[in-house]
């Protein structure tokens, strides 16, 4: 019996070793390319089509080994999403490759407000603003009414459909308000929603929409008190 006992215990702790090795592994994969990501963000104008196929390379070998951690898919259709950039070629195929990988981590976490962000961003990038795009987008609000990222597309969505004056806009009127203010109380939003109003030259427009809004958060638009 003691024997049993014993050798249960070395199986046990010889499978904890292996699942710590293994997701050690897909870990550091993982890294990565989240560094990448973040490096892309920071620096667009300098992703090239080698370094993204080296992290699709990496995302794969952590997909591979922990086929069942939804960030990884996340990952990988970021990636994906990045790729549509530098292979314009396959751009649609590959944007539709990232759809499926976001769709599968939202089959593991189905709550997670960015990723549910992240498709309606890719639905946008294919110009099919339809019930699947509401839809996401209602789930994204649902989920996480205070995510930096739902405040962050919702501003981008919505001023750039102001800017080309397209119907895109009755789609996030009523919530525009509302996430500009959050977003901009947000550090982790605050310098995208900036980046955003700054880019199609909404300075006058923002504020208006900031109307009764503390100045500390108003004054934050240049010419806005």
């Amino acid at each position: 019996m003691r024997r049993v006992f014993t050798l249960s215990f070395i199986a046990v702790l010889l499978c904890s070793i292996y699942y710590a090795f293994v997701f050690g592994i897909a870990q550091l994969h993982y890294y990565n390319v989240k560094n990448s990501l973040d490096f892309w963000r920071e620096n667009p104008e300098l992703l090239r089509l080698k370094d993204v196929d080296e992290n699709l390379e990496r995302i794969n070998s952590a997909v591979a080994l922990m086929p069942d951690n939804p960030l990884y898919y996340q990952s990988r259709g970021q990636v994906f999403e990045w790729k549509a950039i530098v292979d314009k070629q396959n751009s649609v195929l590959l944007l539709q490759e990232a759809m499926q990988n976001y769709q599968t981590s939202l089959a593991y976490r189905p709550l997670w407000a960015p990723t549910w962000i992240n498709l309606a961003s890719v639905k946008w990038k294919l110009g099919n603003l339809d019930e699947e795009f509401k839809q996401y987008l209602e789930n994204a609000l649902i989920t996480g009414p205070q995510q930096a990222s739902v405040h962050k597309f919702i501003v981008k969505f919505g001023l750039a459909h102001y800017r080309a004056r397209s119907s895109g806009y009755v789609l996030v009127y009523k919530q525009l308000p509302k996430h500009l203010a959050l977003g901009l109380r947000n550090p982790l939003s605050e310098r995208d929603i900036m980046h955003s109003i700054n880019m199609f030259q909404l300075q006058d427009f923002a504020c208006r929409l900031l109307e009764g809004e503390p100045s500390r958060i108003r004054s934050k638009i240049k010419g806005c008190r």
